[in-house]
């Protein structure tokens, strides 16, 4: 059976949180933090991706460079929806129970308000 999408797991992570972005834009620094990834780690992983042309970098300045998604990242993100969607549905939203489901959306709804910096 063919991958729906060529993208891996974190290539996908990466380019959903800049597509959720205002002008689907991010701060490097921003998106390292949200993701809980090294800067190194970001870089080499944004190194990769704007190779494949889904990113591309935009140095403002020595400390400040912005990602943005690219049309390209944005057809690849769109074409790995349905698959990561289906893979969420079948191995978590069908095997929880309604009350670990309503648990789990509590969790969620508090993880938003959570700064991951602050955190041990």
């Amino acid at each position: 059976m063919k991958p729906v999408s060529d993208l891996t797991q974190a290539e996908h992570s990466v380019l959903m949180h800049i597509a959720e972005a205002p002008g689907q834009q991010l701060r490097q620094q921003s998106l390292a933090n949200t993701l809980c990834w090294s800067k190194s780690r970001l870089s080499h992983q944004l190194t990769r991706m704007q190779a494949r042309g889904l990113v591309e970098r935009i140095v403002e300045s020595a400390t400040e460079v912005q990602i943005t998604l690219t049309a390209a990242g944005l057809v690849e993100l769109k074409e790995s929806d349905e698959a990561h969607a289906a893979a969420v549905r079948r191995h978590l939203l069908h095997l929880a129970t309604e009350e670990e489901l309503a648990a789990l959306v509590r969790l969620a709804d508090r993880l938003k308000t959570v700064d991951v910096q602050s955190l041990p």
